[in-house]
């Protein structure tokens, strides 16, 4: 009996005690894409000088490596991070970029959750069928290389991700409506590609979104009423892009935003009073749309305002004095309106702003050595 039950305790501790090692897979697909890398990279200026593979060999645990991360679940070692970006100099006057094909080894590595592959000249589209193995995945950036194509359909299927980085891309295209099945997702960046068509329709349905990147794209139509259910979101970026419509007073629901970005749109219609419920916002521009109206008096209950853009517009009627009362304002730009300075009220600007711009009104003004100047009208 007393045999038996040393017998059942060693069988135990085979069972439950983590493995030394990575998976043997796991390593060789990390392996598959070194080699694939090096050969890519063998005569070229490309290869980054300060983000090597030289800890990645056959003798070692893979859980060992530089940029691998593992963890032990279930008593046994598993990749689950993969920080590869840089791998790549940016500063190389090398022209090469790196096809997709080098890395789609690490998208047989099931078991990850974070792979951020980064600022690396991948060239190629996005091929909806890597993805399949990364259910797992909370963490997925891509961003500043050279995809193109469409964003795959499938990349809703990865409903545990949190961040999705595809920004600084050549992605064109509409956004897929399967993005709005990933319901635990945080952080959409989508900047800097050639996406078209319209915002999807039921955007609010990514309730946990904090930071909703969209600009420099081509995106047409109004901004979708859904989006004042993103009661979440901290950060929006909408500009430059080919948007039409007003800005809704819904917005104020968005509570928590202290940046918003719309400007270099077609956005027309007023400046809603209402965007004094946003009293977190620090950084607005409104730059470069076709708003009329006047300067809303609500603006000056936006008190952490630090930044301001509002210029080339249609507001009319004179520039308003308490705007030079919102104390953290060191940015203020108004010019290429149809505003009026009144000269009479003997507005100075205070010594906390930075920045104040007023060219269609004669007035310009920088905190330096240099003297507010104004003129008349």
């Amino acid at each position: 009996m007393a045999k038996l039950m040393s017998l059942l305790q060693l069988v135990l501790v085979i069972l439950f005690t983590p493995s030394l090692c990575c998976p043997e897979d796991q390593k060789q697909a990390l392996l598959h894409f070194k080699a694939s890398f090096l050969n890519a990279t063998a005569y070229s200026a490309l290869r980054s000088p300060w983000h090597s593979l030289e800890t990645w060999n056959s003798s070692s645990d893979c859980c060992q490596w530089e940029w691998v991360n593992c963890t032990s679940p279930f008593g046994s070692k598993t990749v689950t991070s993969l920080y590869l970006s840089f791998l790549v100099d940016w500063e190389s006057e090398e022209p090469r970029v790196l096809s997709f094909t080098i890395f789609t080894p690490l998208f047989r590595i099931r078991s990850l959750t974070e792979l951020d592959l980064s600022w690396n000249r991948i060239q190629g589209e996005l091929l909806g069928d890597s993805l399949v193995n990364l259910s797992k995945l909370v963490s997925l950036d891509l961003s500043y290389n050279s995809f193109h194509g469409n964003i795959p359909k499938e990349i809703g299927n990865m409903t545990k991700l949190q961040q999705l980085s595809l920004d600084r891309n050549n992605f064109f295209g509409e956004i897929p409506a399967s993005i709005l099945n990933l319901k635990e997702l945080k952080v959409l960046e989508l900047t800097f590609n050639s996406l078209s068509m319209e915002i999807p329709i039921d955007i609010g349905n990514l309730s946990n979104i904090t930071t909703l990147g969209l600009s420099y794209n081509k995106l047409t139509g109004t901004i979708p009423s859904s989006i004042q259910k993103l009661t979440k979101l901290e950060a929006l970026y909408l500009d430059n892009n080919k948007l039409t419509g007003t800005i809704s007073s819904s917005i104020q629901k968005l509570t928590k935003l202290e940046t918003l970005y719309l400007d270099n749109n077609k956005l027309t219609g007023t400046i809603p009073s209402s965007i004094q419920k946003l009293t977190k916002l620090e950084t607005l521009y409104l730059d470069n749309n076709k708003l009329t109206g006047t300067i809303p008096s609500s603006i000056q209950k936006l008190t952490k305002l630090e930044t301001l853009y509002l210029d080339n517009n249609k507001l009319t009627g004179d520039i308003p004095s308490w705007l030079f009362n919102i104390k953290g304002l060191k940015n203020l730009i108004l010019g290429g309106n149809y505003l009026t300075w009144n000269n009479k009220a003997k507005i100075m600007p205070r010594c906390t702003l930075f920045l104040l711009s007023m060219r269609s009104c004669g007035s310009y003004w920088r905190n330096s050595r240099l003297d507010f100047y104004a003129e008349n009208s």
